[in-house]
């Protein structure tokens, strides 16, 4: 089934406003287990043309993200996944990791991890590490509040406290050095539609409709600072 995204800009305070309307309406994600939120780790992947990066810059209908995630402050699980969007319908594949397969990766030291692995998803990432010379680019970390509808597989979601790192090797500690990058968003994802109601809570708001990419603004801070990843 397709699946889209749209974003929108928060800005002042109305994400707490909002927050109390969508509490009406939706749940909170199950993976909020002791708060109402939990805090993303995202460990970005470009090739040497930085395709990934380039291709938001130039608004291109196809763009492919590799990242490698973790939540909160656990350390020894990672989320792997591909990305793709083509013409702003989503993709996404993806596969578990342990600390020691993000080590071998981060330090491009790939080869046994695929001769012993028979995931797919994992093979066909590291296998894009050789022909596309994929390596580890920009943490991306923010504070994620979920809300969810299972029934039409809605998902809304509050980031606020944008931050980026480019302290790779210590992605897989507690603390890396972060530096702040954006406030907040709101991200919208959704099959075929976004419900009426919803649709005028948004309108309600008078929310901005964005083009925005927590990667390619990451890079682009790292790029004002003459940080050359």
């Amino acid at each position: 089934m397709p699946r889209y995204e749209s974003k929108f800009l928060l800005k002042n305070n109305n994400d707490l406003f909002i927050e109390k309307v969508l509490d009406k309406f939706l749940k909170l994600d199950s993976n909020c287990t002791d708060s109402n939120n939990y805090t993303v780790h995202s460990l970005y992947f470009d090739d040497y043309l930085d395709s990934a990066f380039h291709d938001v810059d130039a608004g291109n209908p196809v763009k492919i993200k590799y990242r490698i995630r973790r939540y909160n402050n656990d350390i020894d699980k990672y989320k792997l996944e591909i990305k793709k969007k083509i013409n702003g319908e989503l993709t996404k594949d993806f596969c578990y990791l342990q600390k020691n397969e993000v080590l071998k990766i981060i330090n491009n030291d790939t080869s046994s991890l695929f001769w012993n692995t028979q995931n797919e998803v994992l093979r066909r990432f590291l296998i894009s590490m050789q022909t596309k010379i994929l390596r580890p680019k920009v943490i991306v970390t923010y504070d994620r509040i979920p809300y969810v509808n299972p029934v039409n597989n809605l998902r809304i979601t509050i980031d606020k406290n944008i931050r980026y790192s480019n302290d790779i090797s210590n992605f897989v500690n507690k603390y890396y050095l972060q530096y702040m990058i954006f406030d907040k968003i709101l991200e919208v994802k959704f099959n075929d539609f976004i419900p009426k109601d919803i649709r005028k809570i948004l309108s309600d708001f008078d929310l901005f409709q964005v083009a925005f990419s927590k990667y390619y603004n990451a890079r682009y801070e790292c790029q004002k600072l003459g940080v050359i990843i």
